[in-house]
C-alpha cells in the first residue's frame, strides 16, 4: 500500500519532512517507479508556504536530493515563480534555479529569459546547463519563437555572453531546441541562426576580420546544430539526417557525426552507416562515428560485431571502431581500476593483427587522458599481452619511441 510506505496521512509538513529525509536515506538517488508517482502526487497537495518551507527544511547536498528537490521546486515555481527563483538563490541550490526557469518557459518563453536575465554571472551560466532537460526531453518545449530571444540578445548584453566561445553553449542549444520544434524547413532556420550569430558576433567584436568571423561563428553553430538535430530526431529521424547531410564539418561536432550513423545503422543497417561514417571530412568525426555504429551493432550480436572487425580494411574507419571496442570493454571503469578488463578486451578479437590494432588505439587515447591511466607508450607497450612482433609493431607506430 503506497499510502502506508511513505506515510500520506495529512499534510503536516514537519511528517512529510521526516517522510522524505527518510526516503532519500533508504533510495538514495534511485527511486522506485510507484514512489515517484506517490511522492508527486503528495507534493501536488502543498499550498506555496509548505513547499518554501519543505525545501528550506530539507537537508540539501546529497545525491538523493535531486528528485526530491527537483519535484519541490517545479511545483512551487507553477505557484509562484518568482518566490521559487529568489530561494533557490537564497540557498544556493543551481537545480531549484534551473528547474523553476524549465517551468517558466514551458508556459512563456520571454518571462523566463527576463528572470535570467536578473541573476548574477555565475548563477546565469549555472542555471543554462541545468536548464538542459528543456532541450534534451522532447516533451518540454520553449513556449516562445527565435525572433524572441533574438529581440533579447539584441537587448540585453549579459545574456549575449552567454552566448560567446567559452561559454556552456546553453543559449545556443536553446536555439537550436526552438528552431528543431517549428514546422518550417530546417535548412533555412539554421541558416536565419547563422545570420543572427553573425550580426551579434560583429557588434561585440567590429575589429574582426571575415575569416576570423566565420571561424568565431561557426564555433557557435555547433551547439545550435547538436541541439537542432536530437530536436528533428524525435519528430523525424530521416529529417534529422537530411540536416546532417547539409552542414558544413566546420558547424557540426564529432559527436554529431555519430549520433547520425547510430541513427542510419538503426533505421537502414550498417551498409548505410557505414558509407555515412566514411563521407565525415575529418578523421575524428569518423572515427566517432565508427565507434558508436560498432558499439550499436554488438549490442544487438556481439560474436558477429566482433567478426566484422576483423574484416575490416586499416583506415580511419577501422580505428575508430577499434577504439569503440576499447570503449565498450572499458565499461566505463576507467584509471588504474579499469585497465585490467580493457587489457583483456584484446583477448576478445581474433587475429594477432586486431590486437595490435585494438592496443594502437588504447595507447592513442591513453596520451590524451582519455582512460585516466598514466605512463606513456614507452611505458605501457612492455607490459602489453601480445607477441614480441605486435609489440614491435606498436613501437613502429609510435616511433621515434623505443623498446
Amino acid at each position: 500500500n503506497i499510502s502506508e510506505e511513505i506515510g500520506l496521512e495529512g499534510l503536516n509538513v514537519q511528517k512529510h519532512k521526516d517522510v522524505l529525509v527518510r526516503l532519500r536515506a533508504k533510495f538514495g538517488r534511485t527511486y522506485p517507479a510507484h514512489l515517484q508517482l506517490a511522492l508527486g502526487r503528495m507534493v501536488r497537495g502543498f499550498t506555496a508556504d509548505q513547499t518554501a518551507e519543505l525545501l528550506e527544511a530539507l537537508p540539501s547536498g546529497s545525491e538523493g536530493d535531486v528528485f526530491l528537490r527537483r519535484a519541490l521546486a517545479e511545483h512551487l515555481a507553477s505557484q509562484d515563480p518568482r518566490r521559487a527563483l529568489e530561494l533557490g538563490r537564497k540557498l544556493k541550490d543551481k537545480k531549484m534555479i534551473g528547474s523553476t526557469l524549465n517551468v517558466v518557459a514551458q508556459k512563456n518563453g520571454p518571462e523566463a529569459l527576463g528572470l535570467l536575465e536578473t541573476l548574477s554571472k555565475e548563477e546565469r551560466a549555472s542555471a543554462l546547463q541545468e536548464m538542459g532537460s528543456l532541450w534534451s526531453s522532447s516533451s518540454a518545449r520553449f513556449n516562445g519563437s527565435v525572433n524572441d530571444i533574438a529581440e533579447m540578445l539584441r537587448k540585453n548584453e549579459a545574456l549575449r555572453k552567454e552566448w560567446e566561445p567559452g561559454s556552456n553553449g546553453g543559449m545556443g542549444k536553446l536555439l537550436g531546441k526552438v528552431v528543431g520544434q517549428g514546422n518550417g524547413d530546417p535548412a533555412k532556420g539554421f541558416a536565419e541562426l547563422q545570420a543572427l550569430t553573425s550580426e551579434l558576433q560583429a557588434k561585440a567584436n567590429p575589429g574582426l576580420s571575415e575569416e576570423d568571423l566565420k571561424k568565431r561563428v561557426d564555433g557557435l553553430l555547433k551547439d545550435v546544430s547538436d541541439a537542432m538535430y536530437v530536436t528533428l530526431r524525435e519528430k523525424s529521424p530521416g529529417a534529422a539526417s537530411e540536416f546532417v547531410e547539409k552542414l558544413p564539418d566546420s558547424q557540426k561536432n564529432s559527436w554529431l557525426a555519430s549520433l547520425d550513423a547510430v541513427s542510419r545503422f538503426k533505421r537502414q543497417g550498417v551498409d548505410a552507416a557505414i558509407e555515412f561514417s566514411e563521407k565525415q571530412g575529418t578523421e575524428e568525426a569518423i572515427q566517432w562515428a565508427a565507434g558508436s555504429t560498432w558499439m550499436t551493432f554488438a549490442r544487438k550480436d556481439r560474436a558477429a560485431a566482433l567478426d566484422w572487425v576483423e574484416a575490416l580494411p586499416q583506415g580511419a574507419f577501422r580505428e575508430g571502431v577499434m577504439l569503440g571496442v576499447v570503449m565498450d570493454s572499458a565499461q566505463h571503469s576507467f584509471g588504474p581500476a579499469g585497465w585490467p578488463a580493457i587489457v583483456a578486451g584484446a583477448s576478445t578479437l581474433q587475429s594477432g593483427a586486431a590486437q595490435v590494432d585494438y592496443f594502437a588505439q588504447v595507447l592513442k587515447v591513453s596520451t590524451k587522458g582519455w582512460l585516466g591511466m598514466g605512463g606513456t607508450p614507452a611505458e605501457l607497450i612492455p607490459e602489453l599481452p601480445i607477441s614480441e612482433a605486435g609489440k614491435a609493431e606498436l613501437y613502429r607506430r609510435f616511433a621515434p619511441i623505443k623498446p
